[in-house]
């Protein structure tokens, strides 16, 4: 099947959850990722304001205000770059021109790379941590020097256990996760 098939299946599928299936699925994902030792010892969390039926990270946020979170904007100068900004649950979020919410103060910029754990949403994922995105390449193409970096930030894919899609392919820009974390379950990746 093609990506773009499978990005219509499964964006379609993610929509079909009720406000309360949303609700568990956001307290099963925030159950999920208090068990990982390593997440509870980062400082620096980036994470995103849901939309489109994603699974919300934001439970796990009120959860643990002990982490400092970063959410992120689209840099202007750069087509498809991301830069994450301090955010705290009650701080003022805007709506960018895609209708993704943004933090409303952008003030302290932080590359991706300075992060210790990134959430990142997705579509899809399989059980080999191939990650498909909403198609923008976004993630990808802020990531793209990830493999370099002296401290990379751990990736953590998030999603519905609904997600789930057997056999999606990887392509040579794609950057691989190194987790992926449903409202059921946790797969570690071995990264090469």
């Amino acid at each position: 099947m093609q990506k773009t098939n499978a990005r219509a299946l499964l964006r379609k599928r993610r929509r079909a959850l009720s406000t309360a299936e949303q609700a568990v699925a956001a307290q099963g994902l925030s159950h999920q990722l208090q068990q990982l030792t390593m997440l509870n010892q980062s400082q620096k969390i980036g994470l995103y304001f849901p939309s489109d039926g994603e699974i919300s990270p934001l439970t796990y946020a009120r959860e643990n205000p002990q982490h400092n979170f970063y959410l992120p904007s689209l840099c202007l100068a750069e087509k498809r770059l991301l830069r994450f900004h301090p955010w705290r649950l009650e701080d003022p979020i805007q709506y960018n021109h895609l209708n993704v919410a943004e933090p409303a103060t952008q003030q302290h910029t932080l590359d991706a790379l300075a992060l210790d754990v990134i959430l990142m949403p997705l579509v899809g994922f399989d059980k080999t941590g191939i990650r498909l995105g909403m198609g923008g390449g976004f993630y990808d193409y802020t990531l793209r020097n990830w493999q370099y970096a002296e401290n990379k930030p751990y990736l953590i894919g998030i999603a519905h256990s609904c997600q789930y899609f057997k056999g999606l392919q990887q392509d040579p820009w794609d950057i691989p996760l190194n987790a992926v974390i449903t409202d059921e379950e946790t797969l570690i990746f071995q990264q090469e």
